[in-house]
């Protein structure tokens, strides 16, 4: 036992193991239960507020990996950047924290939000003589550093946006005459090497994304045409850019990336109402026409959910547009201005904060997104590429739960496809991930794992011993694990056998040679 506990201390220390593995995910699109509205109206300012700006060019709104959600805000003056945090899935906030000061004489006139899934919170906001500063906070919200000098915006009115994915911070703003400026930071926003990279682009309104897929730069323009450019280099250099085709005024941009594909969005408002859906594959444009429509300039604010859901909202309604923007779903009101959408990893609602006179609320939908369903993936490992005959082999076997919601009544065991592991005198423990993981049994013995509940955001580890017969005339072993229910996953690991490595007297080696 001492040994599988070892084996887990490396496996913690390790991000990726050195061994390779087999991972198969499968993913399911799921609906059924019926949407409804589980908080309307949740005041998130505890002062008098304004809001960040204009729907299509901020966002006021993110949420972390455990469900937290974030919400930003002006003080009504426009003198002051406050956060509210809701840990309940947006039944109440927190007192709201303040993220920066103007200084004296001056105001903040636009501004972003990002969260990162570890509650990292990220906000982008530009002062009344066109400044652009960061703010962060690594510690959920509690407290803010900011960050100057990231530039000047002289086309504040285009707003500023921010984006994060892993130690990466993107600041960007537009730059009359030029292009985009993008500013990065690689170390979660400490600090930002200056200049910042200018994207020669033609528009006046931009979107900057971050594929999470592979973590590619996006940054998207419209002068009524369209243009994109990609980084692949975190920012430091952009692709030749890109013509899709589309017509679109006071652009809004989101993108979605997960095993669908990978997509960008854009849509308008006022002169042109279609978004069009780009297949950053190939650069393929299709209009997609079952978005809401609006005469109002600068009013529609998406989020790519996933698996062909986008959340589309304008002003006073919002909806999520379901099967790769051809089927639009209940379409709900809002009662305020100035609303931005976001749709929380770990539960799966759709979040629509928006301006209600001076106060800054907030609407929670369940059940409105399906995106990519309930997910699970599973990991088997020993750390090894070779076993000995008449050893017996520590495991990992690890199932991880994402996407929206819990999988429940998940009956995972274990099988091999040859005669060399002894299964039936397996014996196994069960750690959960937190709280609400809670594995079926803490320890027991044999292939069957027990029949679980994961929690989106969680993962079950079962520590598996199993004996390799040391009789048996196979050349490999392979264990292979398998949840089965509303969703499957499966995993596999494979040694080859051997008898000794460096010799006879190397203690419990596992080598290259082979039986003979």
């Amino acid at each position: 036992m001492r040994a599988l506990f070892s084996l887990l201390s490396q496996w913690s220390r390790a991000q990726r193991p050195r061994f390779s593995h087999c991972v198969i995910a499968l993913l399911f699109c799921t609906g059924g239960a019926s949407a409804s509205a589980l908080y309307t109206g949740t005041v998130a300012s505890d002062v008098q507020s304004a809001s960040f700006g204009s729907s299509q060019t901020t966002r006021a709104v993110g949420a972390a990996a455990d469900g937290t959600i974030y919400v930003g805000f002006f003080s009504a003056d426009g003198t002051q950047i406050r956060v509210a945090r809701s840990t309940d899935r947006g039944a109440t906030f927190s007192p709201s924290v303040i993220a920066d000061t103007a200084e004296v004489g001056k105001t903040f006139s636009t501004a972003s939000i990002a969260v990162n899934p570890a509650g990292g919170v990220y906000v982008a906001y530009v002062d009344s003589s066109s400044n652009v500063f960061l703010a962060y906070s690594t510690n959920s919200g509690v407290t803010f550093t900011v960050v100057s000098g990231l530039g000047v915006a002289n086309s504040s009115g285009a707003g500023v946006q921010v984006q994060t994915q892993g130690s990466y911070v993107y600041v960007g703003y537009v730059v009359l005459g030029t292009g985009v400026a993008v500013v990065v930071s690689s170390d979660g926003g400490v600090t930002f090497p200056t200049p910042p990279t200018t994207v020669a682009i033609n528009g006046g309104f931009f979107g900057l994304l971050v594929d999470s897929s592979n973590g590619d730069v996006v940054v998207g323009a419209e002068n009524a045409s369209l243009s994109v450019r990609v980084s692949h280099d975190h920012g430091m250099t952009f692709d030749p850019v890109q013509n899709p085709s589309g017509s679109v005024f006071f652009s809004n941009w989101t993108i979605s990336s997960d095993v669908s594909g990978r997509y960008l969005w854009v849509g308008g408002s006022a002169l042109a109402n279609t978004v069009y859906e780009i297949d950053l594959s190939n650069w393929a444009s299709d209009a997609r026409t079952a978005f809401l429509a609006t005469a109002t300039p600068s009013a529609r604010s998406m989020y790519g959910a996933g698996c062909g859901d986008v959340v589309d909202s304008i002003d006073g309604a919002w909806a999520v547009v379901h099967d790769f923007g051809t089927t639009l779903g209940t379409t709900h009101s809002i009662t305020g201005t100035n609303q931005t959408t976001f749709v929380n990893p770990f539960t799966g609602d759709a979040l629509i904060t928006y301006q209600n006179g001076t106060a800054t609320k907030l609407d929670v939908y369940e059940n409105e997104v399906f995106g990519c369903g309930i997910q699970l993936s599973m990991t088997v490992s020993d750390g090894h590429d070779f076993a000995r005959y008449g050893q017996t082999m520590n495991y990992l076997v690890t199932l991880s739960g994402n996407g929206f919601g819990s999988a429940d009544g998940i009956a995972v065991s274990l099988t091999t496809p040859g005669s060399a592991l002894d299964l039936a005198n397996a014996q196994w423990q069960c750690i959960g991930s937190d709280n609400t993981a809670i594995c079926p049994s803490s320890s027991g013995t044999g292939a069957s794992l027990g029949t679980v509940a994961l929690p989106a955001g969680t993962r079950m580890t079962w520590l598996v011993s199993v004996p390799v017969l040391i009789g048996s005339s196979d050349d490999t072993i392979e264990l292979d694990a398998d949840a089965a229910g509303s969703v499957t996953a499966s995993g596999s690991d494979t040694d080859t056998l051997v008898i000794f490595r460096n010799g006879f007297d190397v203690m419990n080696s596992d080598g290259t040679r082979g039986k003979e």
